[in-house]
């Protein structure tokens, strides 16, 4: 528009005009600076940051009560082995004839912790260690370890000790995959 041609009524005509289509584009724009100014966008921002960090945070204590429960797990295998053992001695085939793997050796006490069957427990990865003690002849508390043939060791009154070892594996998210070594052990006096 050239305004040397214009006369000042018109002039200040076109100047109103333009005034008020200011006034009109930037009541238009309005809404949108409030709702881009205003905080109603800062929860979703807050809620997009926090929850992989819950997620995260949840993730770890299931894995932490896995590994509680597994670890529960293996001290009692290592109870109902020794238990299982401790009846099973040199003179278990003539108390209870009709009892399965008597005189029970170290072979047969780690085929008895792995038929164990606890969920989530992979048996084939436990090792299970086995040892006859006999009770020191001047102190009847202290134990020492059987080094005679299998018949005096397994016999009644001395102890079997089993050892179980578990390497439970921990996933952390953005970690290298690694192992806990849960590791129990159980000694009781052979009754049989």
């Amino acid at each position: 528009m050239n305004l040397t041609n214009l006369s000042t009524s018109e002039c200040a005509h076109s100047f109103i005009q333009q005034r008020r289509d200011r006034k009109r584009f930037f009541r238009r724009l309005m809404p949108l600076r409030r709702q881009f100014t205003g905080e109603t966008g800062s929860s979703l921002i807050e809620f997009a940051v926090s929850v992989p960090i819950l997620f995260m945070l949840l993730i770890g204590f299931c894995q932490v009560c896995v590994a509680i429960y597994s670890n529960f797990c293996i001290t009692e295998m290592a109870r109902d082995t020794a238990r299982w053992a401790s009846v099973r001695g040199s003179n278990s085939c003539a108390d209870a004839p009709g009892m399965d793997s008597c005189d029970a050796t170290a072979a047969d006490i780690q085929a008895a912790a792995r038929k164990a069957a606890y969920p989530g427990i992979d048996t084939s990865k436990i090792s299970v260690s086995t040892a006859w003690l006999q009770a020191d002849s001047t102190d009847a508390v202290t134990w020492s370890a059987c080094t005679q043939g299998s018949a005096i060791c397994n016999a009644p009154g001395n102890a079997v000790q089993v050892t179980l070892s578990y390497p439970f594996p921990i996933d952390i998210p953005m970690e290298s995959s690694r192992n806990l070594k849960f590791s129990a052990t159980s000694q009781i006096v052979i009754v049989q």
